[in-house]
């Protein structure tokens, strides 16, 4: 599944923000929680482009930044809110690391402010939608380097080379990619009629 239908985060209604922490809901494969924003260091840029790009060859999802979280049972649980500072400021600056430095770029990626009343006073946030994209892989540039890692559940990890291959020729050389498929599909159907004719020896 998907969180909210794949709606734009100024579509989410604040109630549905406000239950991650009462129904103390996991990250998953789709959503990703981060208490505070990534530094504005070289090391926070790497994480934020990490974490933004991983989602974009995942199968997209919702990143909320001001969202605490507590490990249980191995798995990040929402428990809070921490207020974003200048979170429109914050929302820019997101937005423009990830279309300087993400390729190719993501399209209608989505990063806005977002604002909690809450009992305990106003809560601002940062909440980040990346659709499901069609332009998969993305790599992030990072000094001379391309690099590719994608979300399994919640972890993120480097693209095996075998599917970062696949994602290539299904962009890149889409005939390929189409004469591969073909040639599986045909060894398949050879397999399976060796199995019909061998039942049908056994049966006889």
């Amino acid at each position: 599944m998907n969180w909210f239908d794949n709606r734009p985060i100024d579509q989410i209604a604040e109630e549905d923000i406000s239950a991650f922490a009462t129904n103390r809901t996991p990250e998953d494969q789709w959503l990703d929680f981060k208490g505070q924003p990534w530094a504005q260091t070289p090391l926070g840029t790497f994480e934020l482009l990490h974490d933004v790009s991983a989602l974009a060859n995942g199968e997209g999802g919702y990143l909320f930044v001001g969202i605490t979280t507590k490990k249980e049972q191995g798995r990040d649980i929402a428990t809070g809110f921490r207020d974003v500072e200048a979170s429109a400021r914050e929302a820019q600056r997101i937005r423009s690391l990830c279309q300087q430095f993400i390729d190719p770029p993501i399209i209608r990626l989505d990063v806005q402010p977002k604002t909690l009343q809450r009992t305990a006073g106003q809560t601002d946030l940062v909440g980040i939608h990346v659709p499901p994209s069609t332009r998969r892989p993305h790599a992030f540039r990072w000094r001379d380097a391309s690099i590719f890692v994608s979300r399994y559940g919640t972890d993120v990890r480097f693209m095996p080379v075998q599917e970062l291959g696949r994602q290539l020729s299904r962009i890149y050389f889409p005939e390929t990619e189409t004469n591969r498929r073909l040639g599986e599909l045909t060894e398949e159907i050879q397999i399976l009629r060796r199995e019909i004719e061998q039942l049908k020896e056994a049966l006889s």
